[in-house]
This record gives structure tokens, C-alpha cells and sequence, in this order.
């Protein structure tokens, strides 16, 4: 991509930018105080917003693709242990470490993370690991800054697990969303988001995460080609939208058509209760309404039946 491409790219992914209710309905921290349900609650008091370039010899990525694994710690949170950004324009490698955890690991979630104890004691066996999220943040935000376009998918998990407030985003599973509900509230969720997997597959026509677990570095390029595709096919990206909500509108009216019936069925079936209830009586009835026809009629109206 030559100069002038990037900055026609550029352009475009600033007018894409979520808005700041879209991300927070979503679940993206917006302010250092707000109360955003996240998965890491060690972080909830620690968020900080992406700092302005301090130094004028600082080059930052003007977009960045990004993306994290997490794995589960003591207490219950989930705490970074791997990071991965890349350049959007060039695809350079800007990160790719294991990040140690500050907290004993219970679980390495590896059939979602990838990650395993032994792959985490090489890394920091060979100097290839972060020593903890604080640092890892730090070493994010020596190559973007406040005015970098960040790309993911749902990133706000990323973000929280970073402790990170940031403005600019264009997030893989909004922007296509957004395509299937132009008119969505902005301070709605959306009905449904994609997996980046099945927007690989259906949009680029090839498969990730193949293997035992996910690849941050892999998702990250993941999410910036969806981005890239988005902007690059506006006219294929209006037809996958329409196959999509006539999709989800099927479905919803097969959940509608199979409610309906469950309902048909059980009143059937309580029909079919209160019946089998009458006719196991009426023998009873028959026998007390044939007793009753004994007694003499002076008797019978001081009886109370």
C-alpha cells in the first residue's frame, strides 16, 4: 500500500470510528469511573486513558491491530499473558510476547488461549516475556498514542484486560454488525455480533484458529484483513449483510414457529390431562349419583353433596 492508498485508508477508518455510546453500550471502558462490568476485576481502579506522544521524535502507528490472550488467576479473574499488535498498513510485527502473569495461574485456558505453563517458563526462560499487564500497557503505548486508530475484534476485552481507555477503535465485530443494522441505537447493544472466525471464513474464504487454541498474533491479522475487506468491498459487505438478517430473521421465526407449537402442545396435553382426570371420576360420580337416588327425597335435601 503506497503512501497515498494509506491515506485514503486512513480517512476512511476515522469516519468508521465508533462512536463513544456505541463502544460503551458495548462494554468499552470510557471513563476512568464508570462501573463497566469486565472480566478482570483487579483492574477496575487502575484504568488509564492512551497518553498524547510526549516526545516530538516519537513515531507511533497511526493504526494498530490488536489483540490479547488471557488466562484465569487466583480469585477468579482473568489477567493478560499474551500480546500481539501489528502495524495496520505495513502488517509489521510491532508485539508478540507472553506476558507474565502478577497473580498465580489456575487455569491457561488453552483450548481458547493457546497457552500453556510450559510455553510461558520458556518464554521467560529465553527474555521473551513481559513482566506483568502494567508493563505490557506501557509497552503498547510506545507504539500508538491518543490518536491512534486501534483495530480488533471485540476489542473491548482487550482493552479492559490492559486497563486501557481508549477513544478511537474500529472493531471488527461492530463494523459488520453496523452493516447488518444501519438503524441500531448506538446506545443499544447489537442483537448479535460475529465470531471473527465465521467473518473470516465467510468474507476472506480461509480459516483460523485451526489449531489447539487461538493465536493473538493470528486473530490480530484476523481482524485487520475483516477491517480491510469492509472498506475495500463496501458492495460485498451490503450482500452479507442482507443474507445475514434474512438469516436471523429465520431463525427468529423458527424460535416463533417452535414457541407456538411448544404452547399448542402443552395445552393439548392439558387438555388431554383434564379429560383423562374426568373419566377416571366418573365412575365415582356414576356410583354416588346412583347412592344418592336411594335416599328418600326428605333426607336428601338436609344431605350436603
Amino acid at each position: 500500500m503506497n503512501a497515498s492508498e494509506a491515506e485514503v485508508v486512513y480517512r476512511e477508518l476515522k469516519a468508521k470510528a465508533h462512536s463513544q455510546s456505541r463502544l460503551e453500550a458495548h462494554g468499552f471502558k470510557m471513563k476512568s469511573d464508570s462501573n463497566v462490568s469486565t472480566k478482570n476485576v483487579r483492574q477496575i481502579a487502575t484504568f488509564q486513558q492512551t497518553p498524547e506522544v510526549e516526545s516530538p521524535f516519537a513515531m507511533p502507528s497511526r493504526v494498530v491491530a490488536l489483540d490479547c490472550e488471557m488466562v484465569q488467576v487466583a480469585g477468579g479473574a482473568h489477567e493478560l499473558a499474551f500480546l500481539a499488535a501489528i502495524d495496520f498498513f505495513t502488517g509489521k510485527v510491532l508485539i508478540n510476547n507472553y506476558v507474565k502473569p502478577l497473580h498465580p495461574v489456575v487455569n491457561w485456558l488453552t483450548p481458547w488461549s493457546g497457552l500453556t505453563e510450559q510455553g510461558m517458563d520458556w518464554a521467560i526462560a529465553n527474555g521473551l516475556a513481559i513482566y506483568g499487564w502494567h508493563a505490557a500497557r506501557e509497552v503498547l503505548w510506545q507504539v500508538i498514542d491518543d490518536k491512534t486508530i486501534l483495530v480488533g475484534h471485540s476489542l473491548q476485552n482487550d482493552l479492559n484486560v490492559l486497563g486501557i481507555i481508549h477513544r478511537r477503535v474500529v472493531d471488527s465485530a461492530l463494523i459488520t454488525a453496523e452493516a447488518v443494522w444501519p438503524e441500531h441505537p448506538p446506545s443499544k447493544r447489537f442483537p448479535r455480533i460475529w465470531s471473527l472466525k465465521n467473518l473470516t471464513r465467510w468474507l476472506l474464504g480461509y480459516d483460523i484458529q485451526n489449531g489447539w487454541g487461538h493465536s493473538a498474533l493470528e486473530d490480530a491479522c484476523a481482524s485487520r484483513n475483516v477491517v480491510r475487506w469492509c472498506l475495500r468491498h463496501p458492495d460485498g459487505l451490503r450482500a452479507w449483510a442482507e443474507w445475514s438478517l434474512a438469516e436471523e430473521e429465520r431463525k427468529a421465526q423458527a424460535i416463533r414457529e417452535r414457541r407456538k407449537q411448544q404452547k399448542a402442545n402443552d395445552k393439548a396435553r392439558k387438555e388431554a390431562k383434564m379429560k383423562a382426570a374426568k373419566a377416571k371420576a366418573a365412575p365415582g360420580v356414576a356410583r354416588l349419583n346412583r347412592t344418592r337416588a336411594l335416599v328418600p327425597e326428605s333426607i336428601r335435601l338436609l344431605i350436603p353433596y
